[in-house]
């Protein structure tokens, strides 16, 4: 068989149990982690080629029969014990009571004796009582066939774990031994995994005996419930609660195994009793065979409570014969690196001594868990002294050497509390702090952070267990750079000076502060790495944090991948006609937020900020920056008039709107919203006419005709002397066509473009539009396709075809 099919080979139990075989079990002895029957797997040259399922069912060559110890005598799968015996001696039994199975087992005993007691009266009478009760005691037996599957699924996880932990034990014990790992740190972490693999094999036994047994005795005894009871299987099986951590593996079995001792004890003097007890001496409502069932079941579970326990003491004596190994293999290397000049005398003798102390411990604990192993009886068990105790107790908490990656992070914290005082820009922290005052958090954070962020450090850096000391490392580096990251880019949409100067100065690298604070993150990050790398089981948690990173990194800078974008349009520009004799004409131009955030809008702003409202005149040759317009301001608050335009900023909460009213001459004008961010450019030209003004020409002066007599019709038609009629005004020249005028485009990212037009009526009219394509301008005149490259909007009218470019004006039939 070819060594990849051997790595999908897979083994059914006879109880129904699956199993995956891995290449290097093959032809070795082993057990169903469910039943525990005894197998043999086969080798690869007994299988069919290309075979991937095996049925033990259907291959009784591979069940194992267990040896006799002496020659002639009875073991538990002997064929000379009767099938009962066998399975009385093979069924393997919990350690600890799992009620949802405790209440099933006891609904089918009252079920199956309610039935035993009515079939014995007279079954005929009661037919339909019993057919209900036999309904109800399927139901009960689907719902443990329902339990038994979920308990199976909790074993298979269970042993999956125990195998990787017990793999972990494996490579912390090889990692010490070769020098990879402190003593100290191996130590803590030895006892750690140890105590799991302990806590994994209880649950493992729970499991099993929870599967095997079927004795209402053995699964929590008789209890009290109503005829009507329904079967419930919880939909997730719970385990029993983890042992205190504050007590150490040693002094857990030692008292576990002498509790257990006194239990099987009190057992057996209860069996006495039960047996030399008479039907008369019972409490009434008690039978004499379910107090020996009981008596018997306390007597089995304490004794398997025992064995159990043993076992474990066993395993420790062992575990502490390889810490004895691997503190030789620690010893050797210190000498080696003595020798070499790696450490000097005191430190050799310190570390020596550390390792002395620890051997000597290790022999104690094992001399006294071989006259606990060979104690009969609680009272035989020694007593453990509290001194030896309290120092397996405290490996887990030693305190941990100062390794490179303790240093560097002190180090770390260190130059975050020094960034602190050094310039950023044309201050230092601490005098933002005082200069930006008032203006929210914000400018305290500067100040804060660094700080917190160094006691962070350093109080980690004081944790003995390495693993845990790399994670939170790792934690600190990647929350902190995602959060130096949102303080910089939501500075490019804030509205506060403290913003506009972190804009300012934010990319200016050369700053003493922000070199000073990035090398200390960059610091806190190596030491993480020097932390997990020395702890290989966790080694590849390390690309862990740069995806983190990465993520956040990317929903900020994308401002939640466009869905808390800022966005500002500029609506159509309206124009009033300014007073007679008046030099300047009011021009409207409205500006819409209608993105999700707050933004930060400037008038002729001459420091940077997320969004300005520039105006340009067009020269002779170019257009002209106007930087001292006056102009008020209308918005929801009121109107704001500014004196100084250059300070002027407007903060515009989403989905408001506010209007800037220009008072300017006449002109070829154009409005540009201008951005520190990417994106399109927004801008619309408008066109300011003032009215023409009529021409007065006096009337010559005539001398008056001689006065007519008193009361003649001549005197009504003679004009009174000076007075003069003024001359007829020279008349306009007529316009006899319609012009077109494109002032802006409106193009934004998933809405289709707005064409903002004006039209210059006949009658001296104007009137502003904003079209879609296809929009009718006048007439049969329509728009008909906009260049994004030239910038030029194509209208027609079905016969002609015309190109408008913007700012530009055009005559139409």
């Amino acid at each position: 068989m070819a060594k990849s099919s051997a790595k999908h080979l897979r083994i059914h139990c006879t109880c129904g149990q699956r199993m995956k075989i891995s290449a290097s079990m093959y032809g070795q002895p082993g057990k169903c982690v469910a039943c525990r029957q005894k197998i043999r797997i086969p080798r690869e040259d007994e299988l069919e080629p290309g075979q991937t399922e095996l049925y033990l069912k259907d291959h009784p060559e591979f069940l194992r029969k267990a040896k006799s110890r002496k020659s002639g005598a009875k073991t538990p799968e002997s064929h000379d014990a009767s099938p009962r015996q066998q399975r009385k001696r093979s069924v393997t039994l919990p350690l600890d009571v799992y009620p949802p199975l405790n209440a099933i087992t006891n609904i089918l005993v009252n079920l199956s004796e309610r039935v035993s007691f009515l079939e014995k009266e007279d079954p005929s009478a009661y037919e339909g009582e019993l057919n209900e009760l036999k309904q109800q005691a399927r139901r009960a037996r689907r719902a443990r066939v329902k339990l038994d599957e979920k308990l199976r699924a909790r074993l298979m996880e269970v042993a999956m774990e125990l195998a990787d932990v017990q793999k972990e034990i494996a490579d912390i014990c090889l990692a010490a031994r070769v020098g990879e790992m402190e003593l100290a740190a191996f130590l803590g972490r030895i006892e750690e995994r140890r105590r799991r693999r302990d806590y994994l094999e209880r649950c493992q036994q729970d499991l099993r005996g929870w599967l095997a047994i079927q004795n209402v005795h053995y699964t929590g005894g008789r209890i009290s419930m109503s005829a009507d009871a329904k079967p419930e299987v919880p939909d997730h099986v719970s385990l029993p609660d983890p042992p205190d951590p504050s007590v150490s593996l040693l002094e857990m079995h030692i008292d576990a195994l002498t509790e257990a001792m006194s239990r099987r004890q009190d057992a057996e003097q209860r069996m006495d009793e039960a047996l030399r007890i008479g039907p008369g001496d019972l409490p009434p409502g008690t039978s004499i065979e379910h107090m020996r069932g009981e008596t018997k079941a306390a007597r089995r579970l304490a004794d398997v409570t025992v064995k159990f326990h043993r076992a474990r003491l066993e395993q420790l004596q062992n575990d502490f014969l390889e810490d004895l190994k691997v503190c030789d293999a620690q010893m050797d290397r210190l000498r080696d690196r003595f020798h070499a000049g790696e450490v000097d005398r005191v430190q050799r003798d310190q570390q020596e001594q550390t390792m002395l102390r620890a051997k000597h411990d290790l022999n104690k604990a094992r001399d006294l868990l071989t006259r606990v192993l060979s104690a009969n009886s609680s009272r035989d068990v020694p007593a453990p002294r509290q001194t030896l105790l309290k120092r397996f107790a405290g490996r887990r908490g030693a305190p941990a050497p100062l390794t490179a990656d303790i240093w560097i992070a002190w180090a770390a914290a260190l130059g975050l509390a020094v960034s602190v005082f050094l310039p950023f820009g044309r201050m230092t922290p601490l005098g933002i702090a005082g200069h930006f005052a008032g203006q929210g958090p914000g400018p305290y954070l500067p100040i804060a952070i660094p700080f917190v962020l160094a006691a962070l450090a350093s109080s980690v850096a004081l944790l003995p267990n390495l693993r845990l000391r790399g994670i939170l490392f790792g934690m600190i580096w990647t929350a902190s750079l995602l959060g130096a990251i949102s303080l910089f880019h939501e500075a490019r949409y804030g509205t506060t000076s403290f913003d506009a100067y972190l804009r300012e100065y934010a990319a200016v690298w050369s700053s003493p502060a922000e070199m000073m604070a990035f090398l200390a993150l960059m610091a806190i990050g190596v030491s993480a790495i020097i932390a997990l790398w020395n702890d290989p089981p966790i080694r590849p948690t390390l690309a862990v944090f740069p995806i983190l990173l990465g993520i956040g990194a990317s929903v900020v800078l994308t401002d939640a991948w466009g869905l808390l974008r800022p966005r500002i349009v500029l609506d159509a520009i309206s124009i009033e006609r300014p007073d007679a004799g008046s030099q300047e004409a009011t021009c409207r131009v409205p500006v819409r937020n209608v993105g999700r955030r707050t933004v930060s809008l400037a008038v002729f702003a001459q420091e940077p900020s997320a969004f300005q409202l520039v105006l340009d005149r067009q020269g002779e040759l170019e257009w002209e920056r106007l930087s001292d317009a006056p102009f008020e301001i209308d918005s929801g608050v009121g109107t704001l008039i500014s004196d100084a335009p250059h300070k002027t900023r407007v903060a515009l909460p989403p989905g408001e709107r506010v209007t800037f009213r220009f008072r300017l001459s006449e002109g070829l004008y154009k409005a540009t919203i201008l951005s520190n961010l990417s994106g399109p450019k927004q801008w619309k030209s408008f066109n300011v006419e003032m009215p023409a003004v009529s021409a007065f020409v006096p009337r010559p002066i005539v001398p008056p005709p001689p006065r007519a007599a008193i009361g003649s019709a001549a005197e009504t038609d003679v004009d009174r002397p000076g007075e003069v009629e003024p001359s007829q005004a020279p008349p306009k020249p007529t316009v006899t066509k319609v012009r077109v005028g494109l002032h802006g485009v409106i193009a934004a990212e998933n809405r289709p473009p707005q064409f903002s037009f004006t039209l210059y009526l006949p009658s001296g009219v104007n009137e502003d539009r904003v079209l879609d394509i296809g929009g009718k301008i006048y007439g049969s005149w329509t728009v008909g396709e906009y260049n994004r490259t030239e910038q030029t909007v194509t209208i027609t009218n079905g016969v002609r075809m015309a190109v408008v470019r913007q700012g530009e004006i055009i005559a139409i039939d």
